[in-house]
């Protein structure tokens, strides 16, 4: 019998069909952000006591509560599959073969939990045979090879940074419906369902005005405030300075907060992909401002023109920017955005006076 779990994130719903066999409870439960209570404290400087708050976790259909905040979009369906070579991108789809990756090989698997031994039966083929990819990704932890269907659709390749395959995902054109299978050992299954679940919801919640950001949030006086910035730059090392040197400081996310324009309102959500920082909480909060980070020598905060902002923006928001009709769907939301919201660049050094610049800047 299938499970179905409705998940909601940003105030759009999606739903996961879960196969006997195919994501083990197991996993479902240590998968941080589906958790329904508290399970770890911590005295650093970013939070203590965090609660993976019950309406940001998996609920059944039937239990599951409407949004305070209005109407929601169903974003997707997506469902979980043993048949890996289902999944595979067809040689007529393209010309050239390319693309090259490993075998999973041997895995490691967990002996109490028999539903990953059963998920793991079917292993892929290797990629040699497969068409041209649109598009190649690479970050810390992975690779990504994306390649666009005749008829539209995408299927995803993800593998490790060492070349072993743990995810393989079919997405429709329209982004509503999509079908995965992953495998490997369990911190690689745990990184394919997470990668997995944010790449469709940036896809499939682009045409409703709404952004992933790469970026770090914080709360403060009842307003959002979102740091920008290129890997390094000192996102996270930059919250931490608002958390420790400005009282009432809360942190939002540390990696990929959510941005909704709602009837001409800007507003930033907790997500469930907060990177190394376990932050994960459902929250809606009106945008104080968003701010551009750049290393210097000195402390310097500009109000950016709506030009200079839009190309200050539009580098950290999560899209497939040779999609035309996404890149049209996250113009349009750009706009509004800086139609409503202060968007300032900061040069900075890691210390309190640029918290406090920042802060007074912003609420000038």
């Amino acid at each position: 019998m299938n499970k179905h779990r409705t998940y909601r994130v940003g105030d759009h719903l999606f739903t996961l069909n879960i196969p006997k066999g195919t994501l083990s409870e197991k996993e479902l439960t240590s998968y941080a952000p589906f958790q329904t209570a508290p399970v770890f404290q911590t005295d650093s400087a970013f939070h203590t006591d965090i609660y993976f708050q019950t309406n940001l976790s998996f609920q059944t259909d039937s239990s599951f509560q409407a949004s305070p905040y209005g109407e929601e979009e169903k974003l997707f369906t997506l469902t979980f599959t043993n048949d890996v070579e289902s999944l595979a991108t067809q040689t007529n789809d393209s010309g050239s073969l390319a693309a090259q990756t490993k075998n999973p090989g041997s895995v490691t698997v967990p002996t109490n939990d028999p539903e990953s031994v059963a998920a793991q039966t079917k292993k892929p083929k290797s990629l040699a045979a497969q068409t041209t990819p649109t598009a190649n990704l690479e970050d810390e932890n992975g690779k990504m090879a994306i390649f666009t269907h005749s008829d539209g659709s995408l299927t995803i390749y993800l593998t490790t940074i060492s070349g072993c395959e743990c995810c393989r995902l079919r997405i429709t054109k329209d982004y509503h419906t999509a079908k995965a299978w992953i495998g490997g050992t369990h911190s690689e299954r745990r990184y394919a369902l997470d990668t997995t679940l944010m790449l469709l919801y940036a896809f499939a919640s682009s045409p409703h005005n709404t952004l992933l950001l790469h970026a770090s949030a914080v709360e403060y006086d009842g307003k959002g405030y979102l740091f920008l910035g290129k890997s390094g730059t000192g996102k996270s090392t930059h919250s931490r300075l608002w958390l420790n040197h400005i009282p009432g400081t809360k942190l939002l996310n540390d990696d990929n907060p959510v941005i909704r324009i709602i009837d001409g309102q800007c507003f930033v959500y907790g997500s469930p992909w907060s990177g190394k920082t376990p932050c994960y909480l459902n929250r809606r909060i009106p945008i104080g401002g968003i701010v551009r980070l750049s290393q210097a020598l000195s402390n310097h905060i500009t109000r950016l023109s709506p030009i200079k902002a839009y190309a200050a923006i539009l580098p950290s928001c999560s899209h497939m920017k040779w999609n035309h009709e996404m890149s049209e769907a996250i113009h349009n939301t750009l706009t509004q955005l800086l139609q409503n919201t202060k968007i300032y660049h900061l040069e900075c050094l890691p210390n309190k006076e640029a918290a406090h610049l920042c802060k007074t800047g912003l609420q000038a």
